[in-house]
């Protein structure tokens, strides 16, 4: 078994942070039982947002699983996510936990989360003392405007 730690900043942003967390492991899901692995058992993938930090956690019981993983994270970082599929995340991120609307401009959001993709992924054992950011994504709910 291989484990892989990972995480991404989204700079002060709780609610990003939690956006991209839900696109992120749908994609990653998606791809790798597109590429026959199966959840559970080839891989275990878990992603949780704390403040504005994303975490993305994998156990990779499959031999193959390191490599495809490692692509699947590649591919997503380079993939033009779909207006639709971030309406859904907010949506989801907003059913969980439960909060008052807030307000967010879509193209905004859009340019955002482009920039999260284009930033490195870094291992959590490296990761150093940070304080931590007041506003998390627990605190908010979205309306779109376009």
């Amino acid at each position: 078994m291989r484990y892989s730690p990972l995480y991404k900043i989204s700079k002060d942003n709780g609610l990003l942070a939690h956006v991209y967390e839900h696109l992120l492991a749908q994609y990653v899901l998606k791809y790798l039982q597109d590429k026959g692995f199966f959840i559970s058992s080839d891989i275990i993938l878990t992603a949780k947002t704390y403040g504005d930090t994303c975490y993305m956690d994998a156990e990779l019981h499959n031999p193959a699983a390191p490599n495809v993983y490692n692509e699947a994270l590649r591919v997503f970082d380079k993939h033009a996510i779909p207006e639709k599929a971030v309406r859904r995340a907010v949506s989801e991120c907003g059913i969980e936990m439960n909060r008052a609307v807030l307000e967010l401009k879509q193209d905004e959001l859009m340019s955002n989360l482009s920039r999260m993709q284009s930033s490195d992924w870094r291992q959590q054992s490296e990761m150093t003392y940070r304080k931590s950011y007041d506003k998390s994504s627990v605190d908010t709910l979205f309306a779109f405007h376009t």
